[in-house]
């Protein structure tokens, strides 16, 4: 048994009152006189035991009413196994309402998002009006950061809507905290309350061993009655070859979280705020479907759309935006030691798809590579410092480089071109094998050779080497073999290193060392490389992501002003952008918060078009139950942490007995009457 007001027992010592009274009362007899008295003996002697035996019980049961007050004034209470030390005076507590998209699912009677709201209340009815309080939600506005009296909270608990960013458990609690200790609130002081459905793919609980000691933390789990959702769960380009004329596949993955075949689901594709088509598919239970729509591409610069899907009633997920730039010419910088590759010429030079440039090592212009979009190194024979810097800076930004090895009389390249390939690629080239290969298999899934073949051809003419550099794999990037020699080393292979693509050959592509330029594979390989977009080429981002968003900007020295502005609607900001090398990025900062496409302007000029759509996680049914909360809660000797089940009783009548425990005070003064009854009762009825 502990106590609120300890300092009560200190009271105890007024039972020295009536103990006192007892041993210092003197009665006095008066003497009568008998002339026998004989027979009165015995009657004395009997007279006194009673007398003394009522005065003690009359004396106990005062002791017990001075010790019974003393006790409920004290306040004791028997402690919880999940409960904390009572704190007196003045509490802080702060209540997180989850307001994600998924607290649209219903319970039992209302919304889980309105559920959440009434159980907020009663949270602030277990509460005294001089308490404080702070109501967080996914919004992480800045004036929730601040704590208020009862009256602003529920004013603000009415205002809560559905907010487009999932927040992690550890997002939350960070909340919690910055906001307890910015006013130097002790632990004993700060009361939290998390009121969510603990949805797995958002939520993502961390060990609570992180968590405060003292600080009081209650979860309040909701449980929604109905979970099954069809949504769209990504978006991509399947064959992202962007060139004017060009036919790429848009493949859309369907996904089904529920336990039924999903018939005949209509799914429609609006490309340019025009319906292009309309199809029915069927959804397996828990499972995915992909649809693929063909996709012209015309002489738009940026092309964009939407692909939508009826589901009620959880709807967030029933629409996906996307964009992607078709540019109107593919910057390719040629770069080579002494005399340029004449193949490589006639593909790019005359081509009006491309804008080409070629330019010596010893007179390359480095600000052009921050320009270009296809880097082809020529058989050089040194790495510069600088290129090698320009090049790493350029593969942050979906960069592609091809890389052709010179040889060399020594039969291994320079040490400054085998450290770049190594500590950029980690990959390593190996001495110059003089054994002359034929290229014997073909990757024809690959991206670069997918849209050449409309199957694998068995009698393809493949190149022929006189020699070659053996390609070794050091690990750390994700390279992948295109083109292989009987003996499985690569004839050329593919580097992913950041947002960009490395292709490397192992051998020069002259005459003398291979008939590759021969062939029209040539063609396919180099037109191709230079075509890819990198990451499917989609500009689609999450409402709430942190990324920074990359479009290609115009050189100005004046002060520019970039817009983001709503193409439906009067929505519009100045959103925060850093310029990178031909580039800018934007920096969203949760400023958008409606899915749809924004068009990015400077000077009047249209910089981009991008698409924001919600975060996907929301759609996720798979939640924490009560019991999975109680056994983390366990396993980690939460003592201070307990799980409020708001179903089973009043969620006032909870927080009360959680935060005194086994309340005794009503118990020992039901006592106090008692032992005053008593005292009543022996003084008049026992003469």
């Amino acid at each position: 048994m502990q106590f609120v007001y300890p300092k009560f027992l200190y009271a105890l010592l007024f039972v020295a009152i009536p103990i006192l009274l007892h041993l210092l009362r003197l009665r006095k007899y008066k003497t009568v006189y008998f002339s026998n008295v004989r027979f009165l003996h015995t009657l004395d002697v009997e007279q006194k035991k009673r007398s003394h035996l009522r005065d003690l019980l009359v004396l106990l049961a005062r002791v017990m009413t001075i010790v019974a007050l003393v006790l409920a004034f004290a306040q004791p209470y028997l402690p919880r196994t999940t409960q904390m030390q009572p704190s007196q005076g003045e509490k802080y507590i702060s209540i997180y309402v989850d307001n994600s998209f998924s607290m649209e699912s219903n319970g039992r009677e209302l919304s889980l998002l309105d559920q959440a709201k009434e159980y907020a209340k009663q949270i602030l009815s277990a509460y005294d009006l001089s308490d404080k309080f702070q109501l967080l939600t996914n919004d992480f506005a800045g004036e929730q950061q601040r704590f208020m009296n009862k009256e602003e909270c529920l004013d603000a608990l009415e205002n809560i809507d559905y907010s487009p960013f999932p927040r992690t458990w550890t997002q939350v609690r960070m909340r919690q905290r910055d906001a307890f200790e910015a006013l130097f609130i002790p632990e004993n002081k700060r009361f939290s309350y998390l009121i969510s459905d603990f949805q797995k793919g958002s939520m993502q609980l961390t060990t609570f061993s992180k968590e405060d000691s003292v600080a009081s933390i209650c979860l309040m789990p909701l449980a929604s009655e109905m979970q099954d959702n069809i949504g769209i769960d990504s978006i991509y380009l399947d064959a992202p070859i962007m060139e004017k004329g060009r036919e790429c596949i848009l493949s859309v993955c369907l996904r089904n979280r529920s336990a039924v075949l999903q018939e005949k689901i209509p799914v429609k594709l609006i490309m340019q705020e025009k319906n292009l088509a309309l199809l029915n598919v069927d959804i397996p239970a828990n499972g995915t479907k992909i649809v693929s729509f063909p996709i012209q591409i015309q002489a738009d610069k940026w092309h964009y759309g939407e692909v939508e899907i009826d589901d009620f009633p959880i709807s967030y997920d029933n629409k996906m935006y996307f964009s992607f730039p078709v540019k109107e010419s593919v910057r390719v910088l040629h770069i080579y030691e002494d005399t340029p590759n004449s193949s490589l010429q006639k593909i790019f030079a005359k081509d009006p798809s491309f804008s080409y440039t070629a330019s010596a090592i010893n007179q390359l212009n480095y600000t052009t590579i921050a320009q270009s979009d296809f880097i082809i190194l020529d058989e050089l024979k040194q790495m510069p410092t600088a290129l090698k810097s320009e090049l790493d800076k350029r593969m942050l930004q979906t960069a592609k480089i091809c890389f052709i090895p010179n040889r060399t009389p020594s039969g291994h390249l320079d040490p400054s071109l085998q450290a770049y390939l190594d500590q950029s690629l980690h990959v390593q080239y190996q001495n110059f094998d003089t054994s002359q290969m034929q290229v014997q298999k073909i990757e024809s899934a690959h991206i670069l050779f997918k849209t050449a073949f409309e199957k694998e051809p068995k009698n393809l003419w493949l190149p022929y080497v006189k020699g070659f550099y053996p390609i070794k794999n050091r690990g750390g990037n994700l390279i992948q073999n295109l083109l292989l020699f009987q003996n499985h080393f690569a004839f050329l292979s593919e580097v992913q290193k950041d947002k960009g693509f490395v292709y490397l050959f192992a051998t020069p592509l002259q005459e003398v060392y291979t008939d590759f330029c021969d062939q029209a594979l040539f063609v396919v390989c180099f037109v191709n490389m230079a075509l890819i977009t990198p990451e499917d080429g989609l500009q689609c981002a999450n409402i709430g992501g942190q990324e920074i968003l990359y479009v290609q900007a115009p050189d100005s020295k004046a002060k520019e002003v970039v817009v983001c502005t709503a193409m439906e609607g009067d929505f519009s900001i100045l959103p925060e952008w850093i310029r990178m090398r031909g580039e800018i990025g934007i920096v969203p900062h949760n400023q958008i918060q409606k899915e749809g496409h924004y068009c990015l302007t400077m000077a009047k000029d249209t910089l981009a078009i991008l698409s924001f759509n919600y975060n996907r996680q929301e759609s996720d049914n798979e939640f924490y139950t009560k019991e999975e909360l109680k056994q983390r809660i366990h396993a980690q000797s939460m003592k201070n942490m307990s799980v409020l089940l708001a179903q089973s009783q009043n969620v006032k009548t909870q927080i009360e007995a959680l935060n005194k425990g086994l309340e005794l005070w009503k118990i020992f003064l039901i006592f106090a009457l008692v032992f005053i009854l008593s005292e009543i009762a022996l003084i008049r009825l026992w003469k």
